[in-house]
């Protein structure tokens, strides 16, 4: 209804702006109107090649950002994988830790009976003694440590959620923030494929009015921009992204984590080479500290300190230790392989949200010229202007000037000129070209939304 009324206001304008008798014209004469629209016309052919322009620009950092983009999902897909087996790992290593105390259970109770107060008072002694630092929380984990292996060794007790090692948290379940970042890319990149499409079909129309520049851009056929990019390879800078990768290509973070799982295992192949005996002499207080600090299952190598853990706790079933010490260490490194998971997802988030909200303003700024039309190229299409009269109040002079144009295929326009502008100076069709573009824009903004 809105639109209606402006239609019927403007209809009834123009036709009194046509009717206007001669002695109230301004005097400009027909080939007056033609110049006008001829300068006016120049200037609306650099403010669309200027915005032809900035959709190339467009095009160019969209084609980089999205060989960015796949290069950025191949790691994340990467390191997806990679936490899957650190998570596969660590499930095994539970598994094997609960069926070898099963075993043991039955015929250990009243051993572990004994050995439990004397090993979890060594423990908090030692720490207190040596470490001291954060024995508040230290000994909130240690509890919770000792009532999980009473689970497996003695009577069961109430379950609580482990303080120290967390196999069971975050799995590795597909991430919906990766299928979010994936679809707000994908829409991208068809706004930006259907904003450059109408331009290459404006450009085409106009071929004869634009540079070689603009032609080769948009009607070569080529996606890629017309200056040579950098390899795919060298479009990621690591050390710029983050700190956390600085000295490891994303290429490599896999190969670290490939590589911490190898040494788990060769980790507890040299522990069981070297024997208890020497695994204990090689661990330092101060390396105990750190150790115990990152998993109190380090508890275990003070056993030696108490007569009651000395018994079949250690001749009947020695690989429980051995298989706490290991999933200690398979939880660590699933939790590299979790960090590293959100690194690189938290730079790929990034990368999207900065793309879009870059190519948006863009669009925003240019997006207008895809609306322009390809028949603009007709003659009177581009910038014409048909009447031009004075605008009178209470039969004073006239304090401003009334202009219609037409602009790139658009309705008539009814534009408003201060009086003082003089139609033969050059800020008068400066200021009435520029009315029109703003018009313009704001049309093709209304139809948008």
């Amino acid at each position: 209804m809105r639109l209606l009324l402006g239609w019927l206001v403007l209809v009834a304008t123009l036709g009194v702006l046509r009717s206007a008798p001669e002695d109230q014209a301004t005097g400009i004469s027909e080939d007056t109107l033609k110049q006008l629209s001829l300068n006016g016309e120049k200037l609306v052919d650099e403010e669309v090649r200027r915005a032809l322009y900035g959709v190339k620009q467009m095009r160019e950092v969209m084609w980089r950002n999205e060989q960015k983009h796949q290069h950025l999902m191949k790691s994340l897909r990467n390191s997806i994988d990679k936490k899957k087996g650190a998570h596969q790992l660590a499930q095994e290593v539970t598994e094997k830790l609960e069926e070898a105390e099963e075993q043991c259970r039955d015929s250990l109770q009243s051993e572990w009976a004994a050995c439990r107060p004397c090993l979890e008072d060594a423990c908090k002694t030692f720490y207190t003694s040596t470490c001291r630092r954060g024995f508040g929380l230290f000994k909130a984990k240690v509890d919770s440590f000792f009532r999980r292996v009473s689970r497996r060794f003695g009577p069961r007790e109430p379950r609580e959620d482990s303080g120290d090692i967390m196999v069971n948290q975050g799995t590795a379940e597909p991430d919906p923030e990766v299928d979010r970042i994936e679809d707000s890319f994908r829409r991208l990149t068809g706004r930006v494929g259907a904003l450059v499409s109408r331009s290459a079909a404006l450009v085409s129309g106009m071929s004869g009015r634009l540079d070689g520049v603009l032609r080769d851009a948009f009607l070569n056929g080529s996606v890629a921009p017309t200056e040579e990019p950098a390899a795919a390879a060298e479009l990621y800078d690591a050390g710029r992204d983050s700190g956390f990768l600085q000295g490891v290509g994303l290429e490599e973070f896999g190969a670290v984590v490939t590589q911490a799982l190898d040494d788990v295992h060769a980790a507890v192949e040299d522990k069981k080479k070297r024997g208890m005996e020497t695994f204990t002499r090689f661990l330092q207080n101060r390396k105990l500290c750190r150790d115990l600090r990152k998993q109190t299952s380090e508890c275990w190598q003070l056993q030696s300190q108490c007569e009651a853990c000395q018994g079949p706790l250690l001749t009947e079933c020695p690989s429980v230790e051995e298989l706490h010490v290991e999933l200690a260490e398979v939880s660590q490194v699933l939790d590299v392989s979790k960090e590293q998971y959100e690194e690189i997802l938290s730079i790929v988030q990034r990368h999207t949200d900065e793309s879009v909200d870059w190519l948006s303003n863009m669009a925003a700024q240019f997006g207008w010229v895809a609306r322009a039309g390809v028949d603009s190229t007709a003659p009177g299409k581009v910038f014409l202007i048909t009447a031009v009269a004075p605008k009178s109040r209470d039969g004073q002079n006239a304090s401003e000037i009334q202009v219609e144009v037409n602009i790139l295929n658009s309705p008539p326009l009814l534009l408003s000129v201060p009086g003082e502008l003089e139609p033969r100076e050059p800020s008068f069709i400066q200021y009435v070209a520029q009315e029109a573009l703003n018009k313009f824009k704001e049309m093709v903004r209304d139809e948008d939304e």
